[in-house]
């Protein structure tokens, strides 16, 4: 497994500083696998700017490679809402497949979660799970028309809220273009276990996050503190998911000052690279 960091993060210089500057900052820190939000490319229609560009034509030069792009929109909801995210979606990965015809080192993959059924206590889940394969089947197609791939990124709280519900829809909507994240913090002790999480979602998995969980009492929201911290076995985790051929890097997550992310990669690498 390879080691890298959502980006941007509290390892770069700043806010104002250009994105370029940022990604060395990346390198310097000996982290070359990126998540990549694509506002730090492109324009508020996710078209690439000149900054933009300039940096993805340097990745190769950094040693940096971006592994996936960054696509969180709820798929469940009114259905305005539902259509608006299917829209950013699908422009995501239009930028996803702009990126890659500027450097070989971005990967023409967006994730997203699901969307929270229960903050919409006036649709039936009946009508929200229609709605996502519905929308889902539109992505899938989008994404062959750009030999791009969509990842969802199963969570407690969400639709797709275990290893069993992604894989059922994934199953339900037929493509080969739709795979999935694997986070353990977001399902496992509560939805999932680990081991099972793993063999349910082996055959989907093309990337992992690594933060950690403290599951409280019922109704309680858990806490998401750096991996590491929590009550998560990360030497199992890697134990478990470094045979999937197809999910070679793990994403830091969930640090939020320049010494959480260093302890946090100290404490990571012990299991990588």
């Amino acid at each position: 497994m390879k080691l890298g960091i959502m980006f941007p993060n509290v390892l770069a210089p700043c806010k104002d500083a250009a994105v370029l500057d940022e990604l060395k900052a990346m390198a310097k820190a000996n982290l070359f696998y990126l998540q990549a939000r694509p506002q730090a490319f492109a324009d508020e229609d996710f078209e690439l700017t000149s900054e933009g560009k300039e940096a993805l034509s340097a990745l190769g030069d950094l040693g940096i490679e971006i592994v996936g792009w960054c696509g969180y929109n709820p798929l469940v909801g009114p259905d305005e809402v539902v259509a608006k995210s299917v829209d950013t979606i699908k422009r995501c990965l239009a930028f996803a497949q702009a990126a890659r015809e500027v450097s070989d080192r971005t990967r023409p993959t967006v994730f997203s979660e699901s969307g929270n059924p229960a903050s919409h206590p006036d649709l039936s889940y009946e009508h929200m799970w229609g709605q996502i394969v519905g929308a889902v089947k539109e992505i899938a197609a989008e994404a062959e028309a750009r030999d791009a791939l969509f990842g969802f990124e199963p969570t407690r709280s969400n639709i797709l809220d275990s290893s069993a519900t992604t894989v059922k829809l994934i199953q339900e909507v037929g493509s080969d273009r739709v795979k999935s994240l694997f986070d353990p913090a977001n399902t496992c002790g509560d939805k999932d276990t680990l081991e099972g999480a793993v063999e349910t979602l082996t055959p989907y998995m093309i990337l992992a996050h690594a933060k950690d969980v403290v599951l409280k009492g019922e109704g309680e929201r858990p806490d998401y503190p750096p991996a590491g911290q929590g009550d998560l076995d990360y030497p199992r985790i890697f134990e478990l998911i470094e045979p999937i051929g197809t999910c070679n890097e793990i994403i830091i997550e969930y640090v939020r000052t320049p010494e959480q992310a260093n302890e946090t990669i100290t404490f990571l690498r012990q299991f990588c690279e």
